[in-house]
């Protein structure tokens, strides 16, 4: 199961505020991001050795943290076989064997002004396959 029941990606968004990192419109592909240890269940960077894009990253009270991949998941017939575009995908390993189900999953992404926006839209992929998926929330 690649997807815990609850599941978190964290998008802030600004509206007129300066101190945003980012400013739309705004694509993030993960393809500057470093895959790290996938044998185990390291869900931290500082455990499986991967890293973020710029101004992307994980919860920093510990909870366990979406990692980067390339090809499959390490539980078998649980992710996809591959990014949608690209090389780099996002995924949390939340089989059994690594304390799952019912864990909290977060991505954090850089804030953004949309403030030149008439129609702001958030878009992105994802693959939930597994015997018990979970929720996807997006949090403004």
């Amino acid at each position: 199961m690649k997807l815990a029941l609850a599941l978190l990606i964290a998008c802030t968004v600004l509206c007129g505020v300066t101190s945003a990192q980012a400013v739309a419109p705004y694509l993030e592909d993960f393809e500057t991001a470093t895959t790290g240890s996938t044998a185990t269940c390291n869900n931290s960077a500082a455990l499986g050795g991967w890293t973020y894009p710029a101004n992307w990253g994980e919860d920093p009270s510990g909870t366990p943290a979406f990692r980067p991949d390339t090809g499959t998941t390490p539980s078998g017939g649980t992710g996809p076989g591959a990014p949608f575009s690209g090389a780099i995908f996002m995924y949390c390993e939340a089989s059994t064997t690594c304390g799952a189900p019912n864990v909290l999953f977060q991505l954090l992404s850089p804030t953004v002004d949309i403030s030149g926006l008439t129609t702001p839209t958030l878009e992105f992929y994802y693959n939930a396959n597994g015997s018990g998926m979970g929720t996807l929330v997006v949090e403004e």
